[in-house]
């Protein structure tokens, strides 16, 4: 997620560009948004496959994908390389954003599946700092090289070590394979009461779900709109701007300032690994909802306070030089707040919250969504600075994370401790 930050910086860059001409501000754009391109194109049928092959064959395939377009990237000679490379990256990012939050949701126990499902966004801020430390230091290619080294090790992993969903072998209808993986992850204690609760609801349900029952189904439905809601704020409220643009934000701001942008990156790195890290330890014991209500109001408040900013600079406020400070203070602020909540709570809540044949159909229908609106923020964000000034742009996300605050307040349910069985009723 955080390759494009550095890696612009360099394809802008006679000396440093692989290729034969640097690129313009309208092909960064493109680079950019080509990896939520391939997000929004794999989520909906890698969330069909999921249930028709299993969740683990799918996160293996994602795995695969991933490996290739960031290979194309490594090898890459011309802008069009770049763009494949990124869509195809896009493609298996978007079965592990899905999958592993689906994957978890159904192998966990309801008491630390909150715990386990956020530990994973501590990995995925780890690798973002990763970029940010190494990327602005080697060449275009060996940052890519870096990442091959580790996409092998999660592809063996996967492939060796980690067994099938047991909710997968219920839909199924393969009840002794459901048991024997249960024994395989210490739940044994489970398979008299959780397993006995997912035969149930797997009776209870059709077989084969059909996509009117996102719609005709109350609990369905309503879990629906919570999960579109959640994953549009997670993907378009900003935090993808930042990831993608961290170096060129600071190189836009940094006149004045002391820390050279590339460092501001790294900060910004360890700041949402520092969120990510947190929120684990929270989030079971003051629950999903309790930390959006916290989240969203504070990015709105940062967010609003990065966009007064530069509002301040186009005007040529007197004073500017006195706050060059605040960027990177109001950009670690709005990270931190949006890594403990609306970063990795959406992905808890969507693994929690449709009903076990419908899982994976609604949650790859919500990531769909949410991508979109993750790949239109991309796309928009240098057209919308070129046209009204940074400061529009962060003020719109600031209106975003507002709303997201109401909707959260008003709308989503509190889900924490609750079995799956226990949520779906209470969506009904």
């Amino acid at each position: 997620m955080g390759w494009s930050s550095p890696v612009l910086v360099k394809l802008f860059d006679e000396e440093q560009s692989p290729l034969p001409d640097t690129i313009t501000t309208t092909e960064a754009s493109w680079i950019a948004s080509s990896f939520m391109a391939g997000l929004v194109t794999g989520i909906f049928p890698l969330g069909i496959i999921a249930n028709t092959i299993g969740r683990k064959p799918c996160i293996i395939l994602s795995s695969l994908l991933t490996l290739t377009g960031q290979t194309l990237l490594a090898v890459s000679f011309d802008t069009t390389w770049i763009y494949c490379g990124q869509v195809i990256k896009g493609l298996g990012a978007s079965g592990l954003a899905l999958l592993d939050c689906l994957y978890i949701g159904e192998i966990a126990s309801p008491n630390i599946r909150g715990i386990l499902s956020t530990s994973t966004n501590v990995f995925h801020a780890f690798g973002i700092l990763l970029v940010y430390a190494i990327g602005p230091y080697v060449s275009y290619r060996v940052v890519s090289y870096v990442f091959i080294v580790i996409n092998v090790a999660h592809l063996v992993s996967c492939s060796f070590f980690i067994p099938e969903s047991p909710v997968f072998y219920v839909i199924k209808d393969k009840e002794e394979a459901a048991k024997k993986v249960l024994h395989e992850l210490g739940r044994s204690k489970d398979i008299d009461t959780e397993l006995k609760t997912m035969i149930e609801q797997h009776k209870k349900n059709n077989r084969d779900a059909k996509c009117m029952q996102l719609f005709t189904i109350k609990n369905n439905r309503k879990a629906l709109i919570i999960n579109l809601v959640l994953m549009t704020l997670n993907q378009g409220s900003g935090m993808m701007c930042v990831l993608f643009y961290a170096t060129m934000i600071f190189e836009s701001a940094s006149s004045g300032s002391s820390v050279a942008p590339e460092i501001s990156s790294i900060i910004l790195g360890v700041t949402q690994l520092v969120g990510a890290i947190v929120t684990p330890f929270f989030i079971d014991k003051y629950g999903r909802r309790t930390l959006l209500s916290l989240s969203l109001p504070l990015c709105c408040l940062f967010l609003t306070t990065l966009g007064a900013y530069f509002y301040l600079e186009i005007i040529k406020y007197s004073s500017i030089d006195s706050i060059r400070w605040l960027p990177l203070f109001a950009l670690m602020a709005y990270i931190f707040s949006f890594s403990f909540g609306i970063n990795c709570i959406p992905f808890v809540v969507l693994g929690e919250t449709f009903r076990p044949n419908m899982r994976s159909l609604g949650a790859s229908t919500a990531t769909t969504i949410g991508c979109i609106a993750g790949f239109i923020s991309l796309a928009s964000f240098s057209p919308i600075v070129s046209a009204f000034g940074s400061h529009a742009v962060f003020w719109i996300y600031a209106g975003l994370c507002f709303f997201g605050f109401l909707f959260t307040f008003f709308v989503v349910p509190e889900t924490r401790g609750r079995s799956l069985m226990e949520i779906e009723r209470m969506l009904g």
